[in-house]
């Protein structure tokens, strides 16, 4: 029991730290030393221009996971590969509800400063479905492919 204890208090607090959204700004206009100071330990780092914005992606306690910056250098967000155990209970009971007897996949957590969204897909009697949810359990797009 401790050692369950344990896990998921190391899980949570690594999931607290690995990719978070604020409004970090460097008086300098540098997104890569915004980069460097918010995330340390990442590796793999390759960045990017989409229009103006910068765009870095980059791997981060063995998950995928991008960041994006404003021209000015501000970072807007980040988004990261997650897996099912991994969404916030609200999230994971709202799924469950919506589609009783669908498991997940391609679920991608979605930090902006505004909040967080997770967006994924569920396959149901050989359809599938794109789905966003907020970390409040409430659907904000379901679409059927």
């Amino acid at each position: 029991m401790k050692k369950i204890i344990f896990a998921i208090s190391f899980i949570l607090a690594l999931s607290n730290y690995s990719v978070y959204a604020a409004s970090t700004s460097n008086a300098d206009g540098d997104p890569e030393q915004i980069f460097k100071e918010s995330f340390p330990t990442a590796e793999c780092v390759k960045w990017s221009r989409e229009g103006e914005y910068r765009k870095v992606s980059f791997v981060l306690f063995g998950r995928g996971a991008q960041a994006i910056f404003s021209p000015e250098g501000d970072l807007l967000g980040t988004m990261r590969n997650v897996l099912y155990a991994d969404l916030p209970i609200k999230v994971m009971t709202s799924i469950r509800k919506r589609f009783s007897n669908s498991v997940p996949f391609a679920i991608t957590e979605i930090n902006r400063v505004d909040g967080t969204l997770y967006k994924f897909s569920v396959e149901i009697k050989n359809r599938r479905y794109d789905a966003t949810i907020s970390q409040e359990g409430a659907f904000t797009k379901v679409v059927a492919r």
